[in-house]
């Protein structure tokens, strides 16, 4: 039996990792780390140590990315990922961004956490991550069957 590792970079990074230290983690010990600290003994013994671990993420748009070199960063911690671990241990999967034009309204200076009605509305880019969540959800379903 195999088990499966099913990894969101996309939230690791900017749900814990950003602005930290650790944006270089290899997450990859870390998650066989809790499991072998938390799955019961049969679990692991079943498994005989067939650990596969899927990445899922999104690239990086550079003309929306506050950091020019956010692109190349990423691309160096995908290649060190596949570099470390073999293709039957690691997959990458990747995603790809939506980027709409979205009527908001503009915050007030004068009252910041206000929300009011006579608040000026504005045209702004929304750039949401896509098909991450999407990937692992129908991994798991074919993998399952």
């Amino acid at each position: 039996m195999k088990l499966r590792i099913y990894i969101d970079g996309y939230n690791l990074y900017y749900g814990a990792l950003k602005r930290t230290p650790y944006k270089w983690l290899d997450p990859i010990p870390l998650v066989r780390q809790v499991i072998k600290e938390s799955a019961p003994p049969e679990l692991l013994a079943s498994a005989n140590a067939a650990i596969v671990t899927k990445y899922f993420t999104s690239p990086v748009e550079p003309k929306v990315s506050f950091s020019q070199s956010a692109k190349r960063d990423q691309n160096a911690y995908i290649r060190a990922l596949e570099a470390l671990y073999p293709a039957s241990e690691l997959s990458v999967i990747l995603g790809s961004h939506t980027k709409d034009i979205v009527r908001q309204r503009k915050v007030d200076p004068t009252c910041p956490k206000v929300l009011h009605q006579g608040c000026e509305i504005v045209e702004v880019w929304r750039i949401k991550e896509k098909q991450s969540d999407v990937a692992i959800g129908r991994c798991q379903l074919i993998e399952l069957r």
